[in-house]
């Protein structure tokens, strides 16, 4: 992760099956390359996505989203019904509607 803070790129794809190890947190590692975008982002999700991928990627402020498809849509609304569940690694910090 630290090969890719402070770099920005026009375009950046996240997908679920990235390799997201060391030393930290899977919410640091998606929040980091989220972030490299300086205009269009992908979001590549799985159907079997872990549960904390989809907690974090379900706090994304949905009316800042374009999804693709219907199918899109629902992908996106079962990572909101991850958020503040058992395995949400966020469960514990206060919201913000700054996402």
């Amino acid at each position: 992760m630290l090969r890719i803070k402070g770099l920005e790129r026009a375009c950046v794809v996240f997908s679920d099956r990235a390799a997201m190890g060391g030393d930290e947190a899977i919410p640091e590692w998606i929040y980091t390359a989220l972030t490299r975008s300086n205009a269009l982002l992908v979001l590549v999700l799985w159907p079997d996505a872990a549960p904390a991928i989809r907690a974090v990627i379900g706090r994304l402020r949905e009316d800042r989203l374009l999804f693709w498809s219907a199918g899109a849509r629902s992908a996106f609304q079962a990572c909101r019904d991850a958020v503040a569940g058992p395995d949400d690694p966020l469960r514990a910090l206060p919201e913000s509607d700054s996402s």
